[in-house]
């Protein structure tokens, strides 16, 4: 019998988070993963949960408080990921079930994310589960 938990991220969650994020294209070091998650865990303005299979880590959500001057107060899921081998189980809705409280805990009032363009698949995902897409814009970053 499959045994699924939700819980907070913990440090040796690292090589799993790092494995996961890789999937996604994102390449970073074990030890970078293990700095973020230290920094995660000690802020109040972010969360990270992860989804175990059977004591095994097949995805996480990272969301943060976001609080801007024009909106009222929600939460921004800053990433999503389901172990590929593991998708149509439901652990995404689950994550996201999980996020959607957090918000509520934290006097939210709704959720907001970005889905990267080619993501076609997560967006049928966050559509069936109720989300809309308001608008298309374009990221900027500048690194140093």
């Amino acid at each position: 019998m499959t045994e699924t938990i939700i819980r907070r991220v913990r440090i040796d969650d690292s090589g799993s988070i790092q494995n996961l994020s890789a999937q996604l294209g994102y390449v970073y070091s074990e030890t970078e993963t293990i700095s973020n998650i230290e920094e995660i865990s000690n802020s109040h303005n972010d969360m990270c949960y992860v989804l175990l299979e059977n004591d095994s880590v097949k995805g996480y959500i990272h969301i943060q408080l976001h609080i801007t001057l024009y909106m009222p107060k929600v939460i921004n899921v800053l990433g999503l990921v389901i172990d590929e081998n593991c998708r149509k189980k439901s652990y995404g809705r689950m994550l996201m079930n999980a996020a959607e409280k957090w918000a509520k805990e934290n006097n939210c009032t709704g959720v907001r994310l970005n889905s990267g363009e080619s993501r076609e698949e997560a967006h049928l995902f966050y559509r069936k589960i109720g989300y809309t897409n308001n608008k298309n814009h374009k990221c900027f970053i500048k690194i140093f």
